[in-house]
């Protein structure tokens, strides 16, 4: 019946728990729950926080922090996870080159000031 029939779709061979489990309309294995953690924020406002985006929306939410928290230094991760090196390289680029320059422009000689 039913688990013959398991037998032969399937090309390795499975446990008698995953059998039982099919044959009885079940699922086998462990069932993942995202779940948050308590005060933990959604994942549109971490996503909304990252600077992510074109070279004006990363200068807009830059700027946006920066007045917003006055830091005395910053630090930025191009690297993160799988992106390719020249990926990464390529942000740190534009970062220099496109969106620094638009940060001092919308903050003026404050961020040249505290630079130097």
């Amino acid at each position: 019946g039913r688990r013959a029939a398991l037998r032969r779709e399937c090309a390795l061979p499975i446990s008698p728990s995953v059998e039982l489990a099919a044959a009885a309309g079940g699922h086998a294995g462990t069932v993942l729950v995202d779940k948050p953690f308590p005060d933990e924020p959604p994942l549109e406002q971490i996503y909304n926080d990252l600077l992510i985006g074109d070279i004006e929306m990363v200068a807009e939410k830059l700027v946006s922090e920066i007045r917003a928290t006055h830091p005395v230094h910053m630090c930025f991760s191009f690297k993160v996870g799988a992106i390719p090196h020249n990926a990464a390289m390529r942000s740190m680029e534009l970062m220099m080159t496109e969106v620094k320059p638009r940060v001092e422009r919308a903050l003026g000689s404050a961020v040249r000031e505290a630079a130097e």
